[in-house]
């Protein structure tokens, strides 16, 4: 079942929009976050200091607590484990996952990469594997879900264990065609409950039938199954900074 995102927001949870400001060469400066708890952080950091989007000055920084969130105009939430994850930030006066829930809630662009999906989906299951490694059932996670604010169904671990990691790249017809893709104990996006979700990419498995939903967005948000931050492709950072942060930041300039 997937958990109800709450709309009472504590004081200390509350994101006050960032007015965008200009830098001495008339730039738009822009704040990056990445949540930084646990998994691929670094790299992504390391990603957005790389971009060279024209107009935009991209300052990358590493979040831990709801205070650091609320300073950014976008977040990025890293592949890793999504229960250590969970355990990490769970509780107390400074909850960076009702922080990062209500950070969505208010519209902010919010990116989930591999576990990042997993958190952010609305109803999360588990796999389940005969003994040729076939998946037979679905069965609602013990885990549940920490933020559940996109209208995806999602399974954890879908493509197996860490043996099972692979590379692929997005079908062609897809808005990220052609970008390679590292899944690494991935999930998979297994239904869209929601028009207002639109797919970013597909692919194709030799051991699954049909075409795996690994991309797409609804609203500000946008989800990846695989880590484009393990790649020398940008492609992915690129369309977030501009197709879901730069926009939001111009909306709020004042």
């Amino acid at each position: 079942m997937s958990r109800a995102a709450s709309n009472v927001c504590p004081s200390n949870l509350v994101p006050v929009p960032r007015a965008a400001t200009k830098g001495s060469d008339d730039r738009v400066q822009v704040r990056v976050g990445v949540l930084a708890l646990q998994g691929a952080f670094s790299e992504h950091c390391i990603v957005l200091s790389k971009l060279d989007i024209k107009g935009v000055t991209i300052t990358p920084c590493e979040v831990r607590t709801v205070a650091e969130l609320n300073a950014c105009d976008g977040i990025i939430i890293p592949g890793g484990e999504s229960t250590a994850m969970k355990i990490i930030s769970d509780g107390g006066e400074d909850d960076i996952i009702e922080g990062l829930r209500h950070f969505a809630l208010s519209g902010r662009p919010v990116w989930g990469t591999c576990a990042g999906t997993i958190l952010l989906a609305k109803t999360v299951c588990q796999s389940s594997r005969n003994a040729s490694g076939a998946i037979v059932e679905h069965t609602e996670c013990k885990y549940g879900n920490p933020i559940g604010v996109m209208d995806i169904k999602v399974s954890r671990n879908y493509f197996g264990r860490q043996l099972n990691s692979f590379e692929a790249t997005i079908d062609q017809g897809c808005v990220f065609a052609d970008v390679p893709a590292v899944f690494i104990r991935a999930p998979a996006i297994l239904d869209v409950d929601s028009e207002k979700v639109t797919v970013l990419g597909t692919i194709h498995h030799p051991s699954f039938e049909g075409p795996m939903i690994c991309a797409a967005k609804e609203d500000n948000i946008l989800v990846t199954c695989f880590h484009p931050e393990l790649t020398d492709d940008h492609t992915v950072h690129s369309y977030f900074l501009r197709e879901f942060i730069v926009p939001y930041v111009m909306r709020n300039q004042q």
